[in-house]
């Protein structure tokens, strides 16, 4: 959930209800999906895939 961040230029939270807290009171807001990205990496390594970044 959103807490007092009021006093910070960057303001962090998490998941759908964050990005709707936060969106009224941010000029941008930069979504990181990194969880995703990392267990698409795993399943495909652990397959013998090899992965180019």
């Amino acid at each position: 959930m959103y807490f007092e961040q009021n006093d910070f230029e960057i303001k962090c939270e998490w998941g759908k209800q964050g990005v709707l807290q936060l969106a009224p009171v941010s000029d941008v807001i930069v979504i990181v999906d990194v969880l995703s990205f990392s267990t698409c990496i795993e399943i495909a390594n652990s397959r013998g895939a090899i992965i180019l970044l």
